[in-house]
């Protein structure tokens, strides 16, 4: 038998050359050495970072992979549990970049909280129609989160991508305290705040437009029921409010009766205060304003004071 040296040199030269391609591209086309993406959450404030994920749900997220022509939409709306868990796997491609964007809570738009929620390959997320009227457990914790040019570079393994959320509404809580007398506050109303409105988020800023403000007759933010003091205590009246970023303007009050040991609820006084009145002028996410109102003794007026803290969980829980 005659050998034909040319073709089978060519012949061994392809083998090899397919061999070095099957090495390059096997995580990518052998299922046993896939990565899957992985995903863990935490939740940052003004100053400390919870990461126990205590009062998240599931959220809504958006992934875009970057190809030669262009980003390609990978994750769809996706739902994924503060765990980190979703659906179907999707496993990284080596060296593409990607990019994923976050929004909390998911199914807004189904459970009547917002009238559309939108992202594109930018990182704009759209919550449009936004209703912040909920408290207490029925407070929505709108929350936003990014992570941007996460490539895998081979290896087997890949870290989960860290989503860190961070609020973006203000929130806000009342006390009352009373002197040396036992008092009973009832018919707590904040109004004059912004409650619904669009949200335009980037990762690099966020805005509202078509703001709504709620007047004394219409605001949703009512405990209809009385709070009893004891003398020389205080009580929260009001919490788990969470509103959007606004000016504590010169309309934002609180209006509230109370009557003290021994006067019937139907002699009780009417009292309105005016919250610009405790020098804060401006309502920031992800910042906790507490105000502090004092009844007077006697004749004296009402005082209130704010103090501003971190966010504070514990209080989007109570059931008013």
């Amino acid at each position: 038998m005659r050998l034909d040296f040319k073709k089978d040199f060519l012949l061994v030269t392809a083998m090899l050359v397919a061999a070095g391609c099957s090495d390059s591209m096997t995580e990518a086309n052998n299922p046993e050495q896939q990565v899957p993406i992985a995903f863990g959450t935490q939740v940052a404030t003004r100053s400390v970072v919870e990461s126990d994920k205590e009062g998240m749900d599931n959220f809504t997220l958006w992934g875009w992979v970057r190809e030669s022509d262009g980003p390609k939409l990978f994750f769809d709306a996706a739902s994924v549990t503060p765990s980190g868990n979703y659906g179907e796997k999707r496993f990284w491609a080596v060296g593409r970049p990607y990019d994923f964007f976050a929004l909390h809570p998911e199914k807004m738009k189904e459970e009547g909280i917002a009238a559309e929620v939108s992202c594109n390959d930018k990182g704009e997320l759209r919550v449009t129609g936004f209703d912040s009227s909920g408290m207490g457990k029925d407070a929505v914790d709108l929350m936003t989160a990014t992570e941007t040019d996460v490539t895998y570079e081979g290896g087997g393994t890949m870290a989960p991508v860290l989503l860190a959320f961070k609020h973006e509404l203000a929130q806000v809580k009342l006390t009352v305290r009373t002197g040396e007398k036992l008092a009973e506050v009832s018919d707590i109303r904040l109004f004059g705040v912004d409650y619904k409105g669009d949200l335009l988020w980037t990762p690099e800023n966020s805005t509202w437009q078509s703001r709504v403000n709620c007047a004394e007759e219409e605001t949703p933010f009512v405990r209809s029921g009385s709070v009893r003091i004891e003398a020389g205590s205080s009580a929260t009246v009001l919490d788990g409010v969470l509103l959007l970023p606004q000016p504590v303007t010169e309309d934002v009050a609180v209006t509230f009766k109370y009557a003290y040991d021994g006067k019937p609820l139907s002699e009780a006084k009417e009292a309105i205060v005016y919250l610009d009145v405790a020098q804060t002028t401006e309502w920031i996410k992800s910042n906790t304003y507490h105000y502090k109102i004092t009844l007077p003794a006697g004749d004296a007026d009402i005082t209130v004071k704010v103090s501003v803290g971190d966010w504070d969980s514990k209080d989007i829980s109570a059931d008013w």
